[in-house]
C-alpha cells in the first residue's frame, strides 16, 4: 500500500502496487455486500519513491513521485489535467477545490473544470505537507515541524512543546489531523482545531507499529492511518467514541512479508524451508488403454505465463492464474479424495486454490510431432485420391 485516503461515509481509497508490475486503486466499502472494488489497474515499470493521494467530490488524484494523475473517483476512468508544475511536493483536495504545492508555492483551483483560484503567496517557511479545511483555508506542516495556516494570509499555529508535525490532513469542521513526532522519537496523531488548540490525540501501543501516514474523515471524528512493524505493514481506522471516552477500532487489516512462505507444523506459514511442489494422485481407469498406470505425479509451477500444475516433465495440464509475478508456489493434498490446495505467493500476499476431479486425468495418444533444429517440422502437403 502506497497511499490511502478516508472518504465521505467511510470508505476507503488505497493506491496499491501489485505483483507483476501492476499499480491499482482499490475502494474499500465496509457498507456494500462487495466491500472490495477495483477502481483502475494500469502497468508500471516500478514503484514510486514517493506517492500521495488526494480526493475530491468526483477525481481522485495520485502523486508519483513529481507526476500528477486524475482519475474518475466512480468508475477510473482518466482525466485529462489542464496544469503545469514545477517540482510537485504535495496534492490537497477537499469538495470542489484541488491544492499544488510546488517549489514555486501553493496553487488553488476550482473543479471539475480546473478553473484557476490563485496562489497562497510566499510560504512562510518550507512546507512538505499540506490539507484543505473548511471555508477556503489551508494548513501546511513544514520541514523544521512548525504549522501553518492560510486563510489569505499566513498565521503560524501553536503546537506543544517538544512536538514535530510531519503531515497534515483535512477533518471534519474546519479541523485538521497531523502526525506528531515528539523529541524522544515517539509518533502520535493528534486532532487539533487553528482556534481551539488539540482537541484529542492517539498515541500507539508499541504493538501496534510505527504511524508512517494518515487521512482524516472530511465528516467524522476518524482517520485512516498506516503503521509499519518488522516484516508487516498495517493499516488501520480509527474514530473517537462518541461519548469522548477514547479510541475505537474500524478497520484495521494486516499485510506480512511473504516471500519465503511455506508449511510448518501442518499450516501454511510466512517463512519455511518446507516448500510441497509435488504431489502423487491416483487415476481413474483410462478408458482409452486400460493398461497405462493409474497414478500421476503433479507439480507446482509459476512462470511468465502465469501457474498451473504440470506433469513431472514439464507437460502443463491446468492453468490456474494467467498473471506474472507470483515466484512462489506450494501444492498440497487437499482435505477430500482427489483434490489438492494450491498456494501462490507475490511477497505480500498468499492466495489458495482448491483444484478438485484430479482423477479424471487421462492420457490419450495424439499421435507424433516431427521436429527439426529449427522447431516443428511442417506438415506434408495433403495427398488427393488418386495421387501417388
Amino acid at each position: 500500500i502506497s497511499a490511502q485516503q478516508l472518504l465521505s461515509g467511510g470508505d476507503i481509497l488505497l493506491a496499491v502496487w501489485l505483483a507483476g508490475g501492476n499499480r491499482m486503486l482499490v475502494r474499500y466499502s465496509p457498507q456494500s455486500d462487495v466491500q472490495w472494488h477495483s477502481v483502475t489497474v494500469r502497468p508500471s515499470v516500478q514503484p514510486a519513491k514517493n506517492v500521495q493521494m488526494a480526493v475530491s467530490e468526483t477525481f481522485a488524484f495520485v502523486m508519483r513521485d513529481d507526476q500528477l494523475m486524475a482519475m474518475q473517483l466512480a468508475d477510473g476512468q482518466d482525466v485529462v489535467l489542464p496544469l503545469t508544475s514545477r517540482g510537485l511536493k504535495d496534492i490537497a483536495a477537499r469538495g470542489a477545490r484541488l491544492a499544488l504545492l510546488d517549489r514555486d508555492g501553493i496553487h488553488f483551483y476550482g473543479l471539475p473544470d480546473f478553473a484557476p483560484l490563485g496562489d497562497a503567496g510566499v510560504l512562510p517557511a518550507n512546507l512538505e505537507s499540506v490539507a484543505l479545511l473548511d471555508e477556503d483555508a489551508l494548513v501546511g506542516a513544514a520541514a523544521d515541524g512548525s504549522v501553518w495556516v492560510w486563510r489569505s494570509s499566513w498565521a503560524r499555529l501553536d503546537i506543544p512543546e517538544n512536538v514535530l508535525v510531519r503531515e497534515v490532513s483535512g477533518g471534519r469542521d474546519g479541523t485538521f489531523w497531523a502526525l506528531q513526532e515528539t523529541s524522544s522519537g515517539a509518533f502520535s496523531i493528534a486532532q487539533y482545531s487553528p482556534e481551539e488548540g488539540k482537541l484529542a490525540e492517539w498515541v500507539p501501543q508499541v504493538e501496534d507499529g510505527k504511524v508512517v501516514a494518515i487521512s482524516g474523515s472530511p465528516d467524522s471524528d476518524s482517520f485512516v492511518a498506516s503503521l509499519v512493524l518488522p516484516d508487516v505493514q498495517r493499516t488501520v481506522a480509527i474514530r473517537r467514541k462518541k461519548d469522548g471516552g477514547g479510541w475505537e477500532f474500524v478497520f484495521d487489516k494486516k499485510i506480512t512479508a511473504s516471500s519465503g512462505f511455506g508449511w510448518a507444523n501442518g499450516k501454511l506459514v510466512a517463512s519455511s524451508a518446507e516448500l510441497p511442489e509435488e504431489l502423487k494422485v491416483n487415476l481413474a481407469e483410462n478408458p482409452l488403454d486400460p493398461s497405462v498406470p493409474r497414478t500421476l505425479t503433479l507439480r507446482a509451477v509459476a512462470n511468465d505465463t502465469g501457474t498451473g500444475l504440470s506433469t513431472t516433465d514439464g507437460l502443463p495440464l491446468l492453468h490456474i492464474t494467467e498473471q506474472a509475478g507470483f515466484g512462489r508456489v506450494m501444492l498440497l493434498r487437499g482435505e477430500t479424495p482427489n483434490t489438492a490446495r494450491f498456494f501462490q505467493g507475490d511477497g505480500a500476499c498468499v492466495e489458495e486454490y482448491q483444484v478438485s476431479g484430479l482423477d479424471d486425468i487421462i492420457s490419450f495418444d495424439a499421435g507424433t510431432i516431427e521436429m527439426t533444429g529449427m522447431g516443428e517440422a511442417p506438415s506434408p502437403p495433403p495427398v488427393e485420391p488418386g495421387e501417388e
